[in-house]
């Protein structure tokens, strides 16, 4: 049943029926945990808490990252647990900590790198850093992340539509970041990007 609401919701997820997702979730939640299938129950978690904490802004999700980290660690999943550690410092940038976000970031950078089989780990953590140095107005530290985050453009673990997505958001990060420093040729640089 749990792999049923699993697929389930990765479907729903695919038709972007969000209320569907969070249903379909709950239900992989509710019988992976009876069945003892920690790796579904983790999964489910922390879509739950993606979908309450980052897309409806709901703090109750904070208990479902919880339950993954204790899923995950039941099982000793290495990626689900960095996504777990990922998620903490996702939180902090949410909130605006974005030196804490790094700081939960950098020093696990050289690990996520390490994960050849999904360089997915590496990107969002470069992601992340870049768009903290850009409200923490570091520019050298801002260009040499974003320089080693286009490295991963060709990288054949991740889709090129979720290569481009990330590097969209980061251009538009930069282009707010040169408009508000009235820098309009570089503005208008990372629009056109």
């Amino acid at each position: 049943m749990a792999d049923y609401y699993h697929l389930k919701a990765v479907l729903s997820s695919h038709l972007n029926r969000s209320a569907e997702v969070y249903h379909y979730n709950i239900l992989g939640l509710k019988y992976a945990e009876l069945e003892e299938n920690y790796e579904l129950a983790g999964a489910s978690s922390i879509e739950l808490f993606y979908n309450l904490y980052i897309v409806k802004k709901d703090t109750s999700a904070l208990n479902y990252l919880k339950k993954a980290e204790k899923f995950y660690t039941i099982i000793n999943s290495k990626l689900g647990l960095i996504d777990v550690m990922q998620m903490k410092a996702y939180i902090e940038l949410y909130n605006n900590n974005h030196q804490k976000s790094n700081d939960l970031i950098l020093p696990k950078l050289n690990y996520y790198k390490s994960i050849k089989e999904d360089s997915f780990y590496q990107l969002y953590a470069l992601f992340m850093i870049v768009l903290n140095y850009v409200d923490l107005n570091d520019d050298a530290n801002r260009v040499k992340y974003y320089a080693d985050f286009e490295t991963l453009e060709n990288d054949t673990t991740i889709t090129k539509y979720l290569y481009k997505i990330h590097d969209v958001t980061l251009n538009i990060s930069f282009s707010e970041l040169f408009l508000s420093r009235k820098q309009l040729d570089s503005t208008v640089f990372y629009l056109k990007k």
